[in-house]
């Protein structure tokens, strides 16, 4: 498991990796790839994602989701300088469909006699765990 930072496109995950790593090696073998995007804050949420990865080198829309990603992780006021560092010739647009998401939330959540207790196994379309008025979820993800 190693850090990412990922935006969604409609129902599609999207990040950027460099071409001669690892986790692109490994996405190469096998595109099958599991998501996890934890809250660190209590009560603590998760969603996990499986899904299948497409990559694609000299993407058009490299550099506006390298753009994108930098201003949503660091800020919209460094966000071209970390879109022009990360949108370079050795990386790769990764898009992720989503097969299978799970999500929990509230887990420490003392008012539950059961830690943990309110979770959600959903389809394949990450839309439903974005709206707070889904009453079997209730929270919001930060897209």
């Amino acid at each position: 498991m190693i850090p990412i930072w990922f935006d969604l496109d409609d129902d599609t995950f999207v990040f950027t990796a460099g071409e001669t790593t690892v986790k692109v090696r490994n996405m190469r073998r096998d595109p099958r790839v599991s998501l996890c995007i934890d809250d660190e804050e209590p009560p603590f949420h998760f969603v996990l994602v499986d899904g299948t990865a497409e990559m694609t080198a000299d993407d058009p829309d490299l550099l506006y989701w390298a753009t994108r990603l930098g201003g949503r992780y660091m800020g919209a006021e460094l966000a071209e300088s970390y879109g022009r560092r990360n949108a370079v010739p050795s990386e790769l647009l990764v898009r992720v469909t989503p097969e299978k998401i799970v999500a929990r939330k509230n887990i420490a959540d003392l008012s539950n006699r059961t830690l943990g207790s309110d979770s959600r196994v959903a389809g394949g379309s990450p839309r439903g765990l974005r709206s707070v008025d889904d009453p079997t979820l209730n929270w919001r993800w930060s897209a």
